[in-house]
């Protein structure tokens, strides 16, 4: 078959800044595109997705395919973890191609929001489907958000049956606590895979959202993750 590419936004050295791998030397992998359009709102303050050059206005980026890749990301010495993010990475169709090549060398994470599937391989499943909160006020990015921001057929046949998952839940509200035990029910989640992560892209908004979290967690016996990258440099890329 044709070998297609991959759209490419950035490749660079990093600490995984969420999650169950906080904290590790990874090298990230951003995609271009994504099939959900986020906006949260914090009293009058509406926050787009925190990369917003690969969801609503998304950059051209490069076209690379999985070689290349592996090139790239070699660059960078003898680092042992990837992280495949976006956007959203199930929207490329050299996904498959790019985590064979990859996963003899690298322990591979990918982030999704748990939409969109095709079978590759993945060491952990970083899922974050997103809340209500994430839907925008008005404008035809609300009815995108609407239609995917859930597809529930994924995540039970394909998602959830892997052995290695976390589910992140971006929180901004207490009420996000009632959806989040909804969706663990629904999925027989253990709450040893949920984590709670504070909504924002400065420091400030991550320790108001923060003591939500704090707030939910302790109630419901979920974990919390925080947002390092943010917290230490804000909106900057490439960190």
């Amino acid at each position: 078959r044709k070998k297609r590419r991959m759209r490419i936004a950035e490749i660079y050295p990093c600490w995984q800044g969420e999650g169950k791998l906080t904290g590790k030397l990874s090298i990230l992998i951003r995609t271009v595109g994504c099939n959900l359009r986020c906006a949260y709102r914090s009293g009058s303050k509406i926050t787009k997705c925190d990369s917003y050059f690969t969801s609503w206005k998304p950059v051209k980026g490069r076209e690379l395919s999985p070689q290349e890749i592996l090139k790239e990301c070699e660059k960078f010495g003898k680092i042992n973890y990837v992280i495949i993010s976006g956007g959203e990475p199930f929207l490329q169709p050299d996904l498959e191609d790019v985590t064979q090549v990859l996963k003899d060398t690298y322990h591979i994470t990918i982030e999704t929001n748990g939409s969109i599937y095709k079978r590759v391989y993945c060491d952990l499943y970083s899922i974050c489907p997103k809340l209500k909160n994430s839907i925008p006020g008005s404008g035809p990015e609300r009815e995108v958000q609407i239609r995917n921001r859930v597809n529930h057929r994924v995540l039970l046949q394909n998602f959830m049956a892997h052995p290695n998952i976390q589910i992140k839940f971006v929180v901004s509200r207490e009420g996000d606590g009632e959806e989040i035990k909804s969706f663990q029910k629904a999925y027989s989640l253990s709450s040893d895979d949920i984590y709670l992560m504070p909504q924002g892209v400065t420091s400030s908004e991550l320790n108001k959202h923060a003591q939500i979290c704090h707030k939910l967690a302790m109630k419901n016996g979920w974990n919390y993750s925080d947002r390092i990258h943010i917290r230490v440099y804000g909106k900057r890329r490439k960190v």
